[in-house]
């Protein structure tokens, strides 16, 4: 198997299809759904947390086997059954610009889903190119006691600080600098105790500091 790429993909106006009812394909049509993606669930039954989602017009359920036509306008593919013919007719069926994600065959799959989990903006992901997903979810648990919940709103106040260096300096050398400056641990520790507003003084502080070190460095150089 050649190695993969990978990627995070904006969902919103992607259509996935998932072929199978059961408690895989629910897990897959949460994940699709908290992505942004049109979900179509192909098959004759579904398991009650699909059926939910169904009522709730969350996703559209065609009740019969599985046909190439179901295929039609999807970009991603996901064959959920435990049927080998059926699998092996959603591979044929396939159309060029298509993706495949064939559950406990990763030999037949173009693309793989990692074990993951979020806090807040930040992405943490964990793949085995499909050789083994428990491994993959093994390692997903360790992380999360390392990347605790504190991460998310210390990923929101990065992403905010960041706006403001690229608007405010415009030196590359002194945004740089900050950047790496916010990444110190005394930042995450403020989320971590709640007090958010030191680390949100110190970075006014800091940017107030860079503005002054930049015109510095334009009159030194003799420019505007």
């Amino acid at each position: 198997m050649g190695e993969t790429y990978p990627i995070q993909l904006k969902m919103a106006g992607i259509t996935a299809v998932v072929i199978g009812g059961g408690s895989v394909a629910s897990r897959k049509v949460h994940s699709l759904l908290a992505g942004g993606a049109r979900v179509m669930v192909v098959s004759p039954g579904i398991v009650d947390s699909l059926e939910a989602m169904v009522k709730e017009n969350q996703v559209e359920w065609r009740k019969k086997l599985f046909s190439p036509e179901d295929l039609e306008g999807a970009t991603l593919v996901f064959a959920c059954t435990d049927h080998k013919e059926t699998n092996e007719k959603v591979i044929h069926a396939l159309q060029p610009g298509q993706w495949v994600n064939v559950a406990d065959r990763p030999d037949l799959s173009t693309f793989f889903v990692p074990a993951h989990f979020r806090r807040g903006l930040v992405t943490i992901s964990v793949a085995t190119d499909g050789a083994s997903p428990g491994l993959a979810r093994k390692l997903k648990e360790q992380l999360k006691e390392e990347v605790d919940v504190a991460y998310g709103p210390y990923g929101e106040f990065l992403a905010s600080c960041r706006r403001v260096i690229l608007e405010r300096i415009k030196n590359e050398s002194i945004r740089r600098e900050l950047f790496y400056t916010l990444l110190e641990e005394e930042y995450l520790e403020d989320f971590r105790r709640g007090e958010e507003g030191k680390a949100f003084n110190r970075f006014l502080k800091l940017v107030e500091d860079a503005s002054l070190k930049e015109a510095r460095c334009k009159g030194e150089r003799g420019y505007e």
